[in-house]
């Protein structure tokens, strides 16, 4: 049992650490335990898991497309890269760890690129912001079929004016997406990204990846104590 950095409980359950287990690539876990000495796998991973869930804080939540049960999406960065942690609600502050999820940070990942995988359509390098946006919202949607019937607005939490900065990452990944059920959640959004600009205006330069991915934290942290649940 752990504690986030925004106060959530979570909680490692057998099947948890045995789906992660399973697909131990994946989860990019084995950055974390590859230096960590001799003993037992399960323990090694337990620990890391441990350290991921006290950085981490509350980023999203999305909803399993068939059974319609929501899940909670935490986000903690390590080793040069950014961690989900999914988890499904068992109290109001309580949370059972399911699965986690890894994307490298673009700003240190070494080694070769990977080979690009062909595609019969535009990348969505090529797309307009409107085409994005319209995309995203199907994306979203499919995945949170409950909030299809609920006037919401979904932003990206990496807003597409720094999407080059991550060429290799898909702008409208799930776990980039984000629903603002209100008015107030948009406007408030849309002032500290238009904040973040004029910093970077005023420093005459632009972002770094790793400082745009420091800001969507930022941002996260703020949104999420006045978040509303999902329907």
């Amino acid at each position: 049992m752990w504690t986030t950095a925004d106060g959530h409980i979570l909680r490692l359950p057998h099947y948890g650490l045995a789906k992660i287990m399973s697909r131990l690539r994946e989860s990019g876990l084995q950055e974390l335990i590859a230096n960590r000495g001799n003993g037992r796998l399960e323990r090694k991973v337990a620990n890391a898991i441990g350290l991921l869930a006290h950085e981490a804080r509350r980023a999203n939540q999305v909803s399993h497309e068939k059974s319609g049960k929501n899940y909670l999406v935490f986000a903690a960065q390590a080793h040069g890269g950014n961690y989900e942690i999914l988890a499904q609600p068992l109290t109001q502050r309580q949370h059972a760890v399911l699965f986690i999820r890894f994307e490298r940070d673009p700003d240190q990942a070494n080694g070769k690129a990977s080979k690009p995988v062909k595609s019969d359509g535009p990348t969505h390098a090529q797309k307009s912001d409107e085409v994005l946006l319209r995309e995203a919202r199907a994306v979203f949607f499919r995945a949170n079929p409950r909030w299809r019937e609920k006037k919401v607005e979904v932003y990206h939490r990496v807003p597409l004016a720094w999407r080059r900065l991550f060429p290799k990452l898909d702008p409208n990944r799930l776990s980039n997406l984000q629903a603002a059920p209100n008015s107030e959640q948009r406007r408030r959004v849309k002032r500290l990204w238009k904040a973040f600009g004029r910093r970077y205006k005023n420093l005459q330069r632009k972002p770094t990846p790793k400082e745009v991915m420091q800001y969507v934290r930022e941002v996260d942290q703020a949104l999420s104590s006045g978040a509303p649940s999902a329907p």
